[in-house]
Order: structure tokens, then C-alpha cells, then sequence
């Protein structure tokens, strides 16, 4: 695999590891919610880890700050009706928002496990981004990529 190749994967890894900061911190804007029966967050033509042909799971994705907290008080108020005997995408997503409700809303950063939870992920950003950026590097000074004999 080429190294521009290789940049491409690296910041799809990097946008899937912000989303799950975001997600805790709600800091920067992103999109939460289903990401869809097939979606693949490696694929690029799948926006944000999200599968582009399930019009289903994108009916209860959400864009903007505020992580979690945001996402599922906007959901509880576009499906107010949606309870334990809820099927499907929305019986998934109220499972989620009942967790999230009863137990991490608090005070996520003081959650057992979850400030560990990430800052984990924040070093997977930064171990990826120094790898992208090594990368950038070797292209940019025209360093020759070795291939492996085959």
C-alpha cells in the first residue's frame, strides 16, 4: 500500500477516535446517532463512519456540540414516545439514551473507567496523527517507500 494510501486509512482512524471524544466531551461539533446496517468507518465514501444508503439510522442521527448529553436530548425530543417496547433502530437508540440517562449524563469524566476510556482515545488520536504525520513527511521530502520482495 502506498504511504498516500496509508494517510487516507490514518485519518479515518483519527475521525473515528475524535467521534468517540466528541461523543464524551461535546466539545467540537460531529455527528452521533446509528451509523447504519452496513456502515463502515474505514470506507471513505461512508461520511463519518455512517452508511449513506440507510435513510432508517440517519433519521436518528444528529450534527452538532454538546456530545451525548446534546445528541440524546435532541432524540428524546424528535421521538418522545419511544420506550422499552420500542423495536428497530429506535428501540436501539432508546436503550442507549436510557443508559446514558439513568447512568453517565452526570458527570462523564468521573465515571468509572470512562476518563480512562478517554484518554485512551486521545492517545490513539495522537499516536495516529504522529504516524500520519511521519507519513506526510516521507512524501513531501521525497523519501523513497521501500516495497517488500514478493
Amino acid at each position: 500500500m502506498a504511504w498516500a494510501d496509508d494517510i487516507i486509512v490514518l485519518n479515518l482512524r483519527i475521525a473515528r477516535q475524535q467521534r468517540y471524544v466528541d461523543y464524551l466531551e461535546g466539545a467540537n461539533s460531529n455527528v452521533f446517532g446509528p451509523r447504519g446496517a452496513n456502515a463502515d468507518p474505514m470506507n471513505s465514501s461512508h461520511t463519518n463512519g455512517c452508511d449513506p444508503d440507510d435513510s432508517t439510522a440517519a433519521a436518528h442521527r444528529w450534527t452538532g456540540t454538546g456530545g451525548a448529553n446534546a445528541y440524546f436530548a435532541w432524540w428524546r425530543s424528535q421521538y418522545p414516545s419511544a420506550d422499552e417496547n420500542t423495536a428497530g433502530i429506535e428501540g436501539a437508540v432508546y436503550d442507549a439514551w436510557k443508559d446514558w440517562n439513568d447512568t453517565l449524563s452526570q458527570d462523564i469524566a468521573n465515571t468509572t473507567g470512562y476518563s480512562d476510556i478517554l484518554a485512551g482515545h486521545k492517545t490513539t488520536i495522537t499516536n495516529l496523527t504522529t504516524k500520519r504525520d511521519l507519513l506526510q513527511t516521507n512524501i513531501d521530502n521525497g523519501v523513497e517507500q521501500k516495497t517488500a520482495p514478493e
